[in-house]
């Protein structure tokens, strides 16, 4: 996953991977054994603001909490309070 949002085009790429899985509710509730992130929680660590916005689009479960117990809007409202960057403060607009 986060070689797909490193892609130069993190949202075609990420795209082609949702599409190319069996069905989209499968890859929209994919989680991560290893810490439960979900594609969601994994845009926010990486302050992909358009894969967040896709994402959201095509009805990811904004829900779900992964290991820490953390939603993705937590973990954006987390990145915000703990930085003065922009993109950080956009993102965590986004599940407002």
């Amino acid at each position: 996953i986060n070689a797909l949002l490193a892609d130069p085009k993190p949202v075609v790429a990420l795209s082609r991977w949702i599409d190319h899985q069996p069905s989209l509710a499968a890859a929209l509730n994919w989680v991560d054994p290893a810490n439960g992130y979900t594609l969601l929680h994994y845009a926010v660590a990486a302050q992909q603001g358009a894969v967040i916005r896709n994402l959201l689009a095509r009805g990811i479960d904004r829900t779900r909490t992964d290991h820490n117990n953390q939603t993705a809007a937590q973990l954006a409202q987390q990145r915000r309070d703990s930085s003065s960057s922009q993109v950080a403060s956009t993102i965590a607009a986004m599940f407002q």
